[in-house]
This record gives C-alpha cells, structure tokens and sequence, in this order.
C-alpha cells in the first residue's frame, strides 16, 4: 500500500503461509534489536533456562541501561531471556551469551540462520547493536514462522505489557516494561522491535 512508507515490508497469515501484501523482500538491511528473536531462540535451545547468570562488566557497560542491571548481580537465564524481548535489554543479550561464550553462541545464531534458510542474514553479535547484523523481510519470515512454530514462549514473553525478574542475590523482583507499543493488546501474538541509526525503525509483529 501507497500509505505504508517502509522501504521493505510483508504482511501476511503465518498459520495458513498467505501472504497480504509485499515489497522489496530481498531487500538487506541492518536488523537492530530484532536480532534478538534469533538471540532468545539460541538461548532457549542451548542454555539450561534455570541456570544462574551473572552479570559481568562488558554485559553491564553495553550500550543501553534497559533492565537496570548492575555489576555481580544474578539471574536465571530464563529471566533474562524475558527482560531481553521486553525491554529489549542488551546487557541481558550479551549475558545470555557470556553464558556459553561469545563467539560460540553468535556462532550458533549464525548456524540456525543457515540451518532456516536464511541466506542473506548475518549476524555477529547478540543484540542488534552492530549494523553488521542484517537480514531481509523474506529470511526474517523464515525466522518468524519457525517461532511461531517451535518456540511459541518466545511471543508469549514479547506480548506481555510488562513481566517481572527476580535478582537471585536478594531475592528482590523488579518490573520491566514492554517498549513494544502493541503489547498488552488483545490481539497482539508478540514480536520484536528494533531501531539504531543505521538501521531506522524495524519491526517484526
């Protein structure tokens, strides 16, 4: 549509793979924080949700303070998953990854892309900070449906309006709020929004 101003987009019914409207699907373009749908998806694959997670220097310093998180503090993985798609934290991506190592799990972001078929998505790093992470409508599609599919706790989590984690040290539950403006909304399955300079606006809903 004439109205939509998007420089690619796709609309369409992923339970029934129809497809409303299209345009430049193979266009290639840095992804920002929706690389964190593949993030959770390697997270929830590869890392015992309940294990302990602390909170390292380099997690704490990354660009963004989404989560409040402090030096030394502890969660589970599972919480940080949550406060990951919500508040679209990077200090908690980056920790998710610390957990395993880096290179290793960024490495395993990369294989599942291949694994998915999506041949023009590269990703370096787990949060969506580097332009170098980048994909296209048509292999972010591909990601989209293997998540609704496979992994449908990762939309329950990106739809919540808000969730809480708890800080294992002392036991101590905070709140963090969805910077998805749809989530709350009753008609909202979930989702991931993204914006960095180079990037603009990104979304995937």
């Amino acid at each position: 549509p004439e109205s939509l101003s998007g420089k690619a987009q796709l609309a369409k019914y992923l339970n029934y793979n129809i497809t409303i409207f299209e345009k430049n699907l193979e266009k290639r373009w840095p992804i920002a924080s929706v690389t964190k749908l593949m993030t959770a998806v390697v997270a929830f694959q590869k890392l015992d949700l309940e294990q302990t997670i602390k909170m390292s220097e380099k997690a704490v310093e990354t660009e963004g303070a989404a989560g409040n998180f402090k030096i030394g503090e502890t969660f589970s993985a599972r919480d940080l998953i949550k406060a990951m798609l919500v508040s679209s934290s990077n200090d908690a991506a980056v920790a998710l990854a610390e957990a395993m190592g880096e290179n290793d799990f960024v490495n395993l972001m990369q294989s599942k892309a291949s694994e998915l078929q999506m041949i023009n998505t590269t990703y370096v790093e787990p949060t969506g900070l580097s332009f170098m992470n980048q994909s296209t409508d048509a292999d972010l599609n591909k990601l989209a449906i293997f998540i609704y599919q496979n992994y449908p706790q990762i939309l329950e989590i990106s739809r919540q309006k808000e969730i809480s984690i708890v800080e294992l040290n002392s036991e101590k539950s905070r709140k963090v709020i969805n910077v998805d403006l749809f989530a709350g909304e009753p008609d909202f399955l979930g989702g991931k929004t993204g914006y960095t300079t180079e990037a603009g606006r990104n979304l995937v809903a």
